[in-house]
């Protein structure tokens, strides 16, 4: 971490108006902390989105009966069943 890097958060965390933080220091790691949560709600986001196209995906599977577009549709699933593996466990890394 550069020392602008530092400033830069510290500004941030004092523009967004807190009034907890009296130290540079305080601030700095507050606005990690803020940071860390919004990133983890995104990375929650996804994980939910994820699990609703896997959802719809097995749904349509079952549905279609032209062998390419099964063929294509198997394909999307599994596509989004490694995708959602993949951000579960990035999820599971910031819980």
């Amino acid at each position: 971490m550069s020392q602008d890097d530092f400033d830069d958060a510290v500004g941030a965390h004092f523009d967004a108006g807190c009034d907890e933080c009296v130290s540079s220091r305080d601030a700095y790691f507050h606005e990690l902390e803020w940071r860390a949560e919004g990133h983890v709600a995104l990375l929650e986001q996804n994980v939910k989105d994820l699990r609703a196209a896997v959802d719809t995906h097995r749904s349509a599977l079952q549905r279609l009966t032209n062998p390419v577009a099964i063929a294509n549709c198997a394909q999307l699933l599994s596509d989004t069943r490694t995708q959602l593996a993949i951000a579960e466990v990035e999820l599971a890394r910031f819980k």
